[in-house]
């Protein structure tokens, strides 16, 4: 377990909820490689263990790690763009600026010391090398630890080779109880436990010989001992060796060579111990991206063969026989099939001639749910769906990768991406947001109003990254297709765009008109999130030229005062933060230091509910800058140390807003010259190096 010393938010290791056999030596030799060496890969056949080892290493040695253990599944991840993407989510790296991804990702490991777990590289070993090579160059103090079949052949590499669990002699049947020594640490010890805990089985003298003979025949594989644990509700451990025995005799007339035959056969006898449900359901939850809930099983498997009534059941069938994983260490439940079961399930999908039509009904599952995401993101469930996209990351891409490749489906990438346009700008993923917005733009055909909008909303992503370049074409694109099309909607949205170009370029006179302009249209149009989108951005423009005489702070106030209206009559949040934030910042330049420091700490609330890291940031920013002027450098120089530690995972630094830079400078200038540098340097790296979260309990307890 991680050790009592670590800050609770160093990491994302999942705590360790079942026990642990053997395998002494191996963690011995990992710890002891983990200690000297920058890149260390588990490799072995399929079942043996690799996850397992790896999280158990990675726990004991995490006290070694100051900035923690973090753990990045690649099993879901088969498209080579996407490794980075995962990666940074992993780490918590949302970069909003348009540098490579790659670069966000060794900027934010430069100065770090931690240890990352990249598990199961299997799908995309060449990509997964060339990856690690790269941020181990630029991250001394990096440690990675890989696991998958095969070496990475990464430059520095050193392998362990796992095997499979011992197994006792055959004579070990005259041994007294399972936890004699000649059993300790074996598949014996691991067969019995799972089996104890699943059906209550015990070892006794009438049947210790039949189990050791399974786990012998099984080869010790790990995977294959569990799922032959977990048929024993309905027959006895001498019924399943015989059955075992049979199905290895038809392997061995086969290929004998094969060294994944013992977990071959022991999935394939799971699979013929199913009932004909249960192995229908097994093979319909392999479309799956990744882990998923009951609701989703229920949407996507049920039909007339399989009732949406009976899955419940079903399921928990398939839970019992170790077929499929369950987890709750969320608050919620879920399931995930291990990678060989899945691989299984997909070759009998594929031979009961379902596969097309279960990814299809996948893909239009999420795609709905995406679209109600977007239907309902004005209003009270916010923060949920926020969660629940973050949770289902690996469906949805599944989901946006298969009408992306399908042929004729261009148009519903294009709708799924829309449909997560928010959520990619609200919680920070921009990078990942373009990919799929430029690639689904690129296989989308015709003249139609859906891509004028993803045309907009992608020169929007680019206009946050900074890159003005590629937002401007994008931009003209839709202006002309919408002209062309008659969309008004559209028209008024690339108005709005090409008034954010205009303010993030430092030209806010021509934002402004642009931006009322853009105003009234939406108004006309009675699009309730453009129309508070606009609300904030003029707000925010015209305290950025901050004209007193022209009363540009009172118009400030006056409309995030309508967009705090709007945001309570909606129930939302996100929007509420950004209104409460610009206020804040409306008060600090008038001169209400009291009253900007109390709207920065609520607006800070708010972002801290959805993990929207760009606004954390801004927040610690601006009471970094009321506490510089208040006198309280130390309290400020921390402060600025945290926002930098965002804006280096994020990009960016306040947006590239000169005019916020400038306020940046002047403040933490004013403290280095008041704390002396020695001092400041000391603050500043404190408060940068500390866990996020303890510095957000300090300023909203």
């Amino acid at each position: 377990m991680v050790g009592p010393g670590l800050p609770r938010s160093a990491g994302n290791l999942p705590p360790e909820l079942t026990g642990f056999v053997g395998r002494e030596a191996d963690l011995r030799d990992v710890a002891r490689l983990i200690s000297t060496a920058r890149l260390v890969t588990l490799t072995g056949p399929g079942g043996i263990g690799k996850t397992r080892v790896a999280l158990r290493a990675a726990h004991q040695v995490a006290e070694a790690f100051p900035d923690g253990v973090w753990l990045a599944d690649l099993a879901p991840v088969s498209d080579p763009g996407l490794i980075v993407p995962h990666l940074a989510e992993s780490l918590g790296v949302r970069d909003r600026s348009g540098r490579d991804l790659g670069d966000a990702l060794a900027g934010h490991l430069a100065e770090r010391r931690l240890l990352l777990v990249m598990d199961t590289c299997d799908q995309l070993p060449d990509a997964c090398a060339e990856l690690v090579e790269r941020l181990l160059r630029r991250s001394p103090g990096l440690r990675v630890l890989a696991t998958g079949r095969r070496p990475l052949h990464a430059i520095g590499e050193h392998v362990v080779a796992l095997r499979a669990l011992p197994v006792p002699p055959a004579d070990a049947a005259t041994q007294p109880g399972h936890t004699a020594p000649a059993f300790t640490g074996t598949a014996v010890q691991l067969f019995t436990e799972q089996a104890e805990a699943l059906s209550g089985f015990a070892v006794t003298d009438d049947n210790r010989g039949a189990v050791i003979r399974l786990c012998r025949r099984l080869e010790g594989n790990p995977l294959a001992v569990e799922l032959a644990a977990g048929l024993l509700r309905g027959v006895t451990v001498e019924q399943l060796l015989d059955r075992l025995d049979d199905r290895l005799d038809l392997l061995v007339r086969g290929d004998g060579a094969d060294r994944h035959r013992a977990l071959r056969t022991s999935i394939g006898w799971s699979h013929e111990m199913c009932a004909p449900q249960e192995r229908l359901l097994w093979a319909r939850l392999s479309v799956f991206g990744g882990d998923f809930d009951l609701a989703a099983a229920e949407a996507v498997c049920a039909d007339d063969d399989l009732p949406k009534a009976t899955i419940i059941a079903v399921l928990a069938g398939l839970v019992d026989k170790s077929v499929v994983l369950r987890d709750e260490t969320s608050g919620d439940v879920r399931y995930v099939l291990p990678a060989g079961v899945r691989q299984y399930g997909q070759e009998w999908l594929d031979r009961l001639g379902e596969e097309a039509r279960l990814r299809r009904a996948h893909a239009d599952h999420f795609l709905d749910l995406v679209k109600t995401a977007e239907r309902v993101w004005l209003g009270p469930d916010q923060d949920s769906w926020c969660r629940w996209l973050r949770t289902e990351r690996a469906n949805v891409r599944a989901a946006l990768e298969l009408r992306i490749s399908e042929p004729g489906a261009g148009q519903l990438a294009l709708a799924m991406c829309t449909g997560l346009w928010t959520y990619w700008v609200a919680c920070g993923d921009l990078a990942e947001g373009r990919y799929w917005f430029e690639r689904a733009l690129d296989r989308a055909t015709g003249s139609t109003p859906l891509r004028a909008r993803a045309l907009w909303m992608t020169s929007w992503l680019a206009t946050l990254q900074g890159d003005h370049a590629a937002a401007g074409p994008l931009l003209r694109e839709c202006a002309e297709l919408a002209t062309e099309l008659g969309y008004e909607a559209a028209l008024a949205s690339a108005l709005q765009q090409t008034a954010g170009i205009a303010m993030f370029q430092g030209d806010y006179d021509s934002a402004l008109r642009l931006f009322e302009e853009a105003l009234i249209q939406q108004r006309a149009l009675g699009d309730r999130a453009a129309v508070m989108t606009l609300l904030v951005h003029l707000a925010l423009c015209y305290v950025l030229r901050g004209d007193v005489d022209r009363g540009d702070l009172d118009r400030a106030i006056a409309l995030c005062e309508e967009s705090l209206r709007r945001s309570v009559s909606h129930g939302e949040t996100w929007f509420r933060s950004q209104a409460l934030h610009i206020l804040a910042l409306a008060s600090w330049r008038g001169g209400d230091i009291t009253s900007a420091e109390g709207l920065a700490r609520e607006s800070l609330a708010v972002s801290r509910s959805l993990d929207d890291r760009l606004s954390i940031g801004m927040s610690l920013e601006l009471l970094a800058w009321i506490a510089a002027g208040d006198e309280r450098c130390g309290r400020a120089a921390r402060l600025a140390g945290a926002a930098e530690a965002i804006w280096r995972t994020t990009g960016a630094p306040l947006s590239g807003v000169e005019q916020l830079i400038g306020y940046h400078e002047g403040a933490l200038g004013h403290v280095r010259d008041v704390l002396g540098p020695t001092a400041y340097e000391e603050a500043f790296e404190k408060g940068r190096r500390a866990p996020l979260e303890r510095t957000l309990e300090d300023v909203v307890p």
